[in-house]
């Protein structure tokens, strides 16, 4: 025999008696039934219940690990299963351990022995107070090459959620030897259609943290309808548009100090619409300022099927203002969306400066194009106080009446441009008030007015023929009326407008009217005058006969702005004639305003009738 083969037998027989000598040496200290009541007595001084139902096996080579099958446990109302649960440590760990097993020992001396750890089919159960219960399965956790020197070792991650929603993750995780910085790099995560990129580190001693995260392709109406399956008390967000809430991509990066400054900078993409977030807090005064940009945003799109009626809409939506307002610093919020549509209308170059301090917010500008005109807002909303107040002041300009009477589905031509101040302020016992309402005042003009569907003066020419008897001076004067710029103030009640001192010109005539819009019903009812002073109702109009002539005429105008009726004038001809019936006013209105007129009625046949 050579040298070397003797060489070669020495060490292989000495390596055999060394890995002989190891499994001699783990046996002898380990004891698979002593390590179950070990397990027992600790989780119980804890609060928790172990159970290991299944077999426990140890391997020595090449580490020492311990493989436990079907372990249960069991803490307050949360309970759990492994299937199989391994943990790996380094040698010069277990030897340390084992040598210092009289000395005190800390769990983070332990946790820095291991070196890998494996859970196979596992399952996480939770039962709430409120009878409601969550549940994760399929759980699988496998990290290897664990160190606590800061180097980055691998873990992967995956289970379901609500039996429904597969999750899956791989990432790069790093500790320091003090625990105190923990950093995840290269963190790639699916959950449902979303992907999930990006790393955050954590530094407990400062404490602070940073982090970069990149969402996308998420389905938020699948996942909350498949999690509401297994959670009920989870909502399905009802939404106008099939397409609302099921493309979100979201990136975000943000630097905190737990007691400094923190910066939050975010890219939203919802449902293709593009909008850019800003958060950022001062190390100083503790002032935060969030600024929201985006260049269009379908709002409808996102509430139920009467989101175009504003007074529907679920006043939720304003609970994340709550702790901005509760903040005892102030916070600032600037809105600048060059197109919102909301309640079927389109807002153009929206611009918002909000700020709370405290308790009390105040909107400090809000503008806005809208419905060819433009709008400028102010007001404080003080809802912490023993008394809350509430007080808007809000401007227009420039408004398209007839676009805003085609929002609110009347059947009218009426046109013109519409202006208007109003303050809008709560009551002063609010907090007392059984049906919180609103109140106010404010002044309006409408410029450029025109209603086709009514033509005063030929109110005034069948008048006019009633009293003279005569065909041979009556005149078509057309269709519609224009009137000159007309001016009027208006109060603000719980569910009524009161609109007065209204004032315009039409012709000849100088009209003046006051009346009242019902809010609920949106029934309204004007009582209108007319004067005439000349002897023509316009340049071209009709005579005027000395009766009518400088005399208040009233009408009594009535529609409502929901309904595919037009509006009806009619003379009040008990003002005018005492001695008119109802039942002859009412075929006098239905003769003079309606399209259908009655057959075989004439007016000399209405006259005869008017004294009968």
């Amino acid at each position: 025999m050579t040298i070397f083969s003797r060489l070669l037998l020495t060490a292989i027989l000495t390596i055999l008696s060394i890995v002989a000598a190891l499994y001699i040496f783990v046996y002898l200290i380990f004891d698979p039934e002593t390590l179950r009541l070990e397990l027992n007595e600790a989780a119980s001084r804890e609060g928790y219940e172990i159970k290991i139902d299944g077999p426990l096996q140890m391997q020595v080579l090449p580490f020492p690990a311990i493989t436990a099958n079907d372990v249960k446990w069991d803490s307050f109302s949360t309970t759990g299963h492994f299937e199989e649960l391994t943990l790996s440590v380094n040698w010069v760990g277990l030897i340390g351990l084992w040598k210092n097993e009289n000395s005190t020992t800390t769990d983070l001396d332990y946790l820095r022995f291991v070196s890998g750890i494996s859970i196979q089919n596992g399952s996480l159960r939770r039962e709430a107070e409120s009878n409601y219960s969550w549940q994760i399965d399929k759980f699988q956790l496998i990290s290897t090459d664990i160190s606590f020197k800061e180097t980055d070792f691998p873990v992967q991650l995956n289970f379901r959620v609500g039996q429904a929603i597969e999750t899956n993750a791989q990432l790069m995780v790093s500790v320091d030897p003090t625990f105190q910085i923990f950093r995840v790099s290269d963190l790639s995560a699916s959950f449902g259609t979303a992907q999930l990129k990006g790393s955050i580190s954590i530094d407990s001693q400062k404490p602070s943290s940073h982090g970069r995260f990149e969402l996308s392709g998420l389905d938020l109406k699948q996942i909350v309808s498949q999690l509401h399956l297994q959670f009920p008390m989870i909502k399905v967000p009802v939404t106008s548009s099939t397409s609302a809430l099921t493309n979100i991509n979201i990136k975000v990066a943000f630097d905190f100090e737990m007691f400094g400054s923190f910066n939050v900078a975010s890219e939203l993409s919802l449902d293709g619409n593009d909008f850019s977030l800003k958060a950022s807090k001062g190390q100083v005064n503790e002032n935060l300022k969030i600024t929201v940009s985006g260049n269009r945003w379908p709002a409808d799109d996102y509430f139920g099927g009467d989101a175009s009626n504003l007074g529907k809409i679920d006043p939720i939506i304003f609970a994340p203002l709550i702790p901005l307002i509760n903040r005892p610093e102030q916070t600032q919020i600037e809105i600048d969306l060059q197109t919102l549509v909301l309640a079927n209308t389109e807002v153009k170059n929206l611009y918002t400066n909000i700020f709370t301090n405290g308790s009390v917010l105040h909107l400090a500008s809000l503008n806005a194009d809208l419905l060819g005109g433009q709008l400028d807002a102010s007001g404080k909303f003080d809802f912490i106080t023993e008394k809350p107040e509430f007080k808007f002041k809000t401007s227009a300009s420039g408004i398209n009446i007839l676009r805003v009477l085609e929002k609110s589905s009347s059947n009218t031509s009426l046109s013109g441009i519409l202006g208007f101040d109003m303050i809008l302020q709560s009551p002063s016992d609010l907090r007392n008030t059984a049906k919180p309402s609103l109140f106010g005042d404010g002044r309006f003009t409408l410029k450029e007015l025109n209603y086709p569907d009514l033509n005063v003066e030929n109110i005034f020419c069948d008048l006019n023929q009633i009293f003279t008897g005569s065909q041979t001076e009556r005149k078509d004067i057309g269709i519609g009326t224009k009137f000159s710029d007309l001016e009027g103030y208006f109060s603000v009640y719980s569910d009524e407008i009161v609109v007065s001192q209204i004032s315009t010109r039409s012709g000849n005539f100088k009209i003046t009217a006051d009346g009242i819009v019902k809010l609920s019903s949106k029934n309204f009812r004007f009582n209108v005058t007319s004067l005439l002073t000349e002897t023509l109702t316009s340049e071209d109009g009709c005579p005027v006969v000395s009766q009518l002539r400088d005399r208040d005429i009233p009408l009594i105008c009535e529609g409502n702005l929901g309904q595919n009726t037009s509006l009806t004038c009619n003379p009040d001809m008990k003002a005018i004639v005492g001695g008119f019936k109802n039942s002859i006013i009412k075929k006098f209105g239905r003769k003079t305003m309606s399209s259908e007129l009655e057959k075989g009625m004439n007016l000399l046949e209405l006259m005869q009738q008017l004294f009968d």
